[in-house]
This record gives C-alpha cells, structure tokens and sequence, in this order.
C-alpha cells in the first residue's frame, strides 16, 4: 500500500484508510505526506503482525504506545522526517521489531534528544543527521549482527556505539565534528570495507583542538586493516605540498603490506607539478614493492 497524501486530504481520511488496511493483513505500508497537517497514525497498526516494510516520510507522527506493541514480521524500516513523541516512544518503536533487517533513518531538529537503536537482529543501518547536535543530543547503538553501517551529518551529536562484531562495511560521510570523527575512525581496524568522505574539521573556539597542524601524529600500532587486509587505496584531492598530506600517505604507503594499486588524484592545477610531485611519491619506501600506483585522472599516468 502506498500513499502520497498532498495538502487537500484530510489527516483523518487517511487514518481510516490505513486502519482499515491493517485489519486486512497489510503487509507493506510507503506514506509520503505532503500535507498540512501532521498525520497520526491509527493505533492498531502498533500491534500488526502481518507488517514487513513500513516507509515514513515527512508530516507523519509517530507516537508508540506504552503497552502492547509488536511488529513482529517487520524487516525493513524507513523514517525520513517524521515526527516521534519523545526518546521513548523511539526507544519503544525499536524494541517492538524482533526481526527487523533494515533501518534508514533521516532527521533534522525533531524533538528527541537522546536516539536510541537496540536491535538485536539489525543488519543494515543507515543514518542521515542535518541537525546541528549542539553537544546535548545523541544516538545509542547497540546492534550485535549489524554488518553494514552509514553514517552522514551527526555534527556536534554525542555517539556510543556498542557490540557491533559483524560490521563489515561502513560508509562515514559529511563528519565535520571531531569529537565524532574520533569515535567513528576506529570502525576502520574491523570493517572489511571502509568509505570516508569527511568534512574539513571546522576551526573555531568551540573545536580549538581542530586546528591545523603540520604534523601527522602516527597511531600507536598499525591498524590491522591497513597492516593486513588493504588492497586497494585511493586518494581524492591530494595534496602533496601540504606536509601533513604526504606523511599521511607516506605511513599508508609503507604499512601496507599487500596493497596492490594506489590511485591519488590531485587538486592543484599545475599538471607537470602533479605529476613529479607524486612521482617522488612512489620512490619512497613502501612495504608492497608490487603496488600499481595511477597518478592524475587526467593524465591517467601510472607507475609502478
């Protein structure tokens, strides 16, 4: 059953229409609300066992009871926009899916503070944050068979990100808060496959620690990802003038011991600079002699 409700239907019509589908063992509910009001969802689809997808989007409210909730054949969740009571009534939503798969959250300055996701047998988690966290706002995780994890936004969110042995690949994106870049960054000594795409860390007096430094501070030890497991590396917008930027690529270079082609694409101009500038790259040590580097997507120049 899907739904795009627009500004001339009234709220109630389509409680009725969705109670009505529940009492007749739906089974798949998209409601996408463009609506002037807020749509209340009836309350018997909190208690609906024939439900696996249920997608949210935009003016809906979403107000989880305090007893007697169970989706208990729900596998995929989607929440873009919508409207929860409280901390609570997310805490409740989650709990009532014993079997849920797949859960996509998108918000932006709702009025939940903390976002708490326990579930036991979530695979898949996606999280789209454009708020600004203001240090007072977070998200508890707790998702033991979770093997795929993305992440955009949660700037300045507080982030406790418990019990996650099966992750095997986690997508970080638009990270401009450090405070959640440095509890996000170490996912990338167990996951199989990491994306990063981070914000410049911003510098301001709040975020004093941001501030640029010429000096790349190694890890105690060698991630093991990169010591053993990296293949394939590459680098958007390098830099080799800023110093920072080459030991950076320098230690990747040289810790990582089966890394078979290194691909960096530069952002300065000057073509023949690029070009020796990461020539002088791969003459320094590297601890995969057989490494394919390509240098400059525009010269699509390679060495070895």
């Amino acid at each position: 059953m899907r739904l795009i409700v627009g500004s001339d239907c009234e709220a109630v019509d389509i409680r009725i229409w969705i109670g009505y589908a529940v009492e007749h063992g739906l089974r798949e509910l998209e409601l996408d609300s463009f609506s002037d009001e807020i749509i209340q969802l009836p309350s018997n689809i909190y208690t609906c066992k024939t439900l696996e997808i249920l997608k949210l989007k935009n003016c809906v409210r979403v107000d989880v009871p305090n007893s007697q909730v169970c989706f208990k054949s729900l596998k995929i969740l989607n929440l873009q926009l919508v409207y929860f009571k409280d901390d609570d009534s997310v805490r409740r939503l989650f709990s009532s899916c014993s079997n849920l798969e797949e859960l996509v959250v998108k918000r932006y300055m709702d009025n939940v503070t903390n976002f708490t996701i326990e579930v036991p047998s979530l695979k898949r988690l996606s999280i789209h944050d454009c708020s600004d966290g203001d240090g007072r706002r977070g998200y508890v995780i707790n998702t033991p068979s979770l093997n795929y994890l993305s992440i955009k936004g949660l700037n300045d969110f507080e982030l406790s990100l418990e019990n996650t042995p099966e992750l095997k690949e986690a997508k970080i994106i638009d990270i401009a808060d450090i405070n959640t870049a440095k509890i996000l960054l170490p996912l990338a000594s167990s996951v199989k496959r990491l994306s990063l795409s981070l914000s410049p860390l911003q510098e301001s007096v709040k975020y004093n620690e941001c501030v640029s430094t010429s000096q790349f501070q190694k890890p105690i030890n060698v991630p093991p990802c990169l010591l053993l497991y990296l293949q394939r590396f590459e680098w958007e917008r390098y830099n080799g003038l800023r110093e920072e930027e080459r030991q950076v690529a320098l230690y990747i270079l040289a810790n990582a011991k089966h890394l078979k082609e290194a691909n960096f694409w530069t952002r300065n101009s000057n073509s023949n600079e690029n070009f020796e500038m990461l020539k002088e790259l791969a003459r320094d040590p590297k601890a995969s002699p057989s490494c394919r580097f390509l240098f400059d997507e525009k010269r699509k120049s390679s060495l070895r």
